[in-house]
């Protein structure tokens, strides 16, 4: 560990940006958006760069040492006071700017909001409102914010450090909004005072004389699906006696939603701050793999059709890059840091109306079970990655187990409405690092190597045999 990465462990970021400040480049950035962080400038939330005629906050936090009116003691407001985070800043241990999120952003709007709204002013956040993220209305709103309370020339810079958290923490009314505890204790480790959050995993990644440690700080998916599933009958199928021909569809999760979807919450902290409008050297996404997988359907006269599948690459497609679960450019693909990556998937299967063999059996029933491993890693920008080069921050399983039946005697399997779906998907092992899961770097993909087999005797699902009654118009 290098003795600034030491100082900063143990005594703050102020510590080691103050030892920096005479020769520091401005600060580094975080988006939390796909938008390239070059049309921001690089800030990176909860620490620009200090810099000798920096900004006001910059500033402000750099001259620490100083006595600054209001610089000693806590907030008083009850919507700030106890809030960790808004306690750092106001103590001078962090700043909020563009990219910033998290319980304490949002407070930091929901008090501005209130602000102006006790003003028989215009809401500063007509778009997106109190959502927890610094973006550029919440920028453009910081700005509005110090106008408003006297502030000049470099002091209207737009961000969140110890002076306008003191006229925040003044200006504000004084309500306390149901989420606040006032009880909360200032964060006590160094991880979550340079980041904004206790990350659950970390990483170290060095380039140069540059230091980066990546953080992730939430482990749960924005939408996981437990719900039973569905199936979509295809075009041309018609819910005719006579038709023996048509394709149903069976998918996890609900119609019109994700079977899961989540956007990497990283958090790091860099040092020295790279230089204003430059991408880091780091690349961040998802990699997915089926451990097993049966998917399989049952017709009348104990006709069976089953698709399996085990240790294979999940990409979007099998042209995609390996290891990747979609192609660098695309928004499940790596992303260059500090871009987050994204990873979505709904896993489904279709299935002809009538056995391929006989061509007279119906379906009427289908299962889908399968274990799927995820894992969240950190490459060099523009190299390969191996399974040697690369760092695994983070993994994921997920263990899924839907049936699909068709009700009532003689009912057609175009007939949507006589499917009823069943079971759900569950989250299994996840934490830091590899884990103990199977990785399948490059082959086989899980797009090529599926078997089918349309001459299994028993039904794969093991449910109970299905009617022989021929279908009726129903």
């Amino acid at each position: 560990m290098s003795p600034i990465l030491r100082l900063q462990r143990t005594a703050g970021n102020q510590a080691v940006l103050r030892l920096l400040s005479d020769h520091a480049a401005p600060g580094f950035a975080r988006d939390s958006s796909p938008t390239p962080a070059a049309e921001y400038g690089n800030v990176l939330p909860g620490l620009e760069a200090i810099t000798p005629g920096g900004t006001h906050e910059q500033e402000a936090t750099r001259n620490e040492g100083e006595v600054l009116p209001g610089a000693e003691g806590d907030l008083t407001n009850p919507r700030f006071k106890g809030d960790p985070q808004l306690e750092a800043c106001y103590d001078h241990q962090r700043l909020f700017s563009y990219g910033s999120r998290g319980d304490a952003v949002a407070k930091i709007q929901s008090g501005m909001t209130d602000y102006f709204a006790a003003k028989g002013e215009e809401n500063p956040l007509p778009e997106h409102g109190v959502d927890g993220e610094f973006g550029s209305e919440t920028r453009r709103a910081v700005v509005r914010f110090q106008d408003s309370v006297g502030f000049t020339g470099k002091e209207v810079d737009g961000v969140i450090g110890h002076n306008t958290m003191d006229k925040l923490d003044k200006e504000v009314p004084a309500d306390t909004p149901p989420d606040v505890d006032p009880g909360k204790e200032k964060p006590k480790d160094p991880d979550e005072a340079c980041m904004g959050c206790k990350p659950l995993a970390k990483v170290i990644k060095k380039d140069k004389n540059t230091t980066t440690e990546f953080g992730l700080c939430d482990d749960t998916f924005d939408v996981f699906n437990t719900g039973a599933g569905h199936a979509t009958v295809m075009p041309g199928c018609l819910a005719l006696p006579s038709n023996t021909k048509g394709v149903v569809n069976f998918s996890a999760g609900t119609a019109g939603s994700p079977a899961w979807q989540t956007k990497a919450k990283i958090a790091d902290c860099t040092f020295p701050p790279p230089a204003p409008n430059t991408t880091t050297p780091w690349e961040t996404g998802f990699i997915q793999t089926l451990e097993s997988s049966t998917f399989a359907a049952s017709y009348d006269n104990n006709n069976f059709v089953s698709v399996t599948n085990k240790d294979a690459r999940d990409a979007l497609t099998d042209k995609v890059a390996a290891p990747w679960y979609d192609d660098k450019g695309n928004t499940f693909g790596p992303q260059d840091y500090p871009t987050f990556p994204v990873i979505n998937d709904t896993p489904n299967v279709s299935f002809n109306i009538t056995h391929p063999d006989t061509t007279k059996d119906f379906l009427r029933s289908v299962c889908m079970k399968a274990k799927f491993n995820i894992w969240l890693i950190i490459n060099k920008r523009g190299v390969a990655p191996t399974p040697t080069n690369v760092d695994f921050l983070y993994h994921w399983s997920i263990t899924m187990d839907h049936t699909y039946s068709l009700t009532g005697a003689g009912a057609h399997p175009c007939n949507i409405s006589r499917w009823s779906a069943g079971g759900s998907q569950s989250l299994g092992n996840k934490g830091p690092g590899k884990g103990s899961a199977t990785l399948v770097w490059d082959k086989p993909h899980a797009k090529t190597s599926e078997v089918i087999d349309t001459k299994v005797k028993a039904n794969p699902c093991s449910a109970s045999s299905p009617a022989k009654d021929s279908p009726s118009e129903k």
